[in-house]
């Protein structure tokens, strides 16, 4: 049959001078027209010019940290809060070297094609799986020294009786000497670290806000702007010259009703934690 030898041809055999089979290409090997070879990938699905990328953990305690984090999703403690953090670093402050021309009848929105660079700067941000709420700050370096000021931000944010657990992947700075530091006085033994497997991040629910970002959301298509909340972030990168602070709003989406399988409807009533 015409039909599976074109199926055939396309997933077992490659043209001999190229990665893949084009509709072009397929079509003058079987001598059959390009329609005829465009219906059947359409029909069957397949799509010779894409390719997706996988990789496995190689964490020894794969299954144990996968339960423990699901569970926490699932099934968290009684009045224990669980915030997803991450960090987002390289951040580009960058502005137009002249001021937009706004939207008119007839005429788009206008902006110039070169910009100017005020540094770097690093997005620290914990989302809150129950009722989406995101607690982010903006600071010019990704070490452990920062990661520890904004420790401090989350620990005057939430109630000061409250459990905290915090799920985050395995980067150097979460499991510093200075981090460690920071979690021995008997006040902070309330902070409990849940560490991803390795090649894993996808477990940590902060990942949906940059999956669902849109471009659009922010003026410099930061990742992780949304649209929700209304708190102010500083850009305090490094700046190649003295200019005003440059500001960004964070918007941060929410996920409550919309979000994946795991956060919606699992999660119990929490003490007071802000909406």
């Amino acid at each position: 049959m015409l039909e599976q030898k074109i199926l055939d041809t396309t997933l077992k055999t490659r043209p001999p001078d190229a990665t893949h089979w084009s509709v072009r290409t397929l079509a003058r090997h079987r001598g059959v027209s390009r329609t005829l070879v465009h219906g059947v990938w359409q029909r069957y699905a397949v799509q010779p010019h894409r390719v997706e990328k996988f990789k496995l953990s190689n964490d020894p305690q794969f299954e144990e940290k996968v339960r423990d984090i699901v569970g926490l999703y699932l099934n968290p403690p009684d009045r224990a809060l669980v915030l997803c953090v991450d960090e987002k670093s390289q951040i580009q402050a960058l502005d137009r070297t002249a001021p937009l021309l706004p939207l008119r009848p007839g005429l788009p929105e206008r902006q110039t094609h070169d910009y100017k660079r005020h540094g770097t700067t690093t997005l620290f941000a914990a989302f809150n799986i129950l009722n989406g709420k995101v607690v982010g700050t903006c600071l010019p370096r990704h070490r452990a020294k920062e990661f520890v000021k904004f420790l401090n931000q989350l620990e005057k944010e939430v109630p000061p009786e409250q459990e905290v657990h915090l799920i985050m992947d395995n980067y150097s700075t979460h499991k510093s000497a200075t981090v460690q530091r920071w979690l021995k006085p008997k006040k902070r033994r309330r902070f409990h670290f849940h560490f991803t497997p390795t090649s894993s991040s996808w477990l940590n629910q902060i990942e949906r806000i940059r999956a669902d970002h849109r471009p659009n959301d922010s003026p410099w298509h930061l990742p992780w702007c949304g649209r929700t909340g209304a708190s102010n972030l500083s850009v305090a990168g490094p700046l190649e010259q003295p200019t005003p602070t440059v500001r960004l709003e964070s918007h941060c989406r929410r996920h409550t009703g919309q979000g994946p399988p795991l956060q919606r409807g699992h999660c119990k009533s929490l003490a007071q934690t802000g909406d």
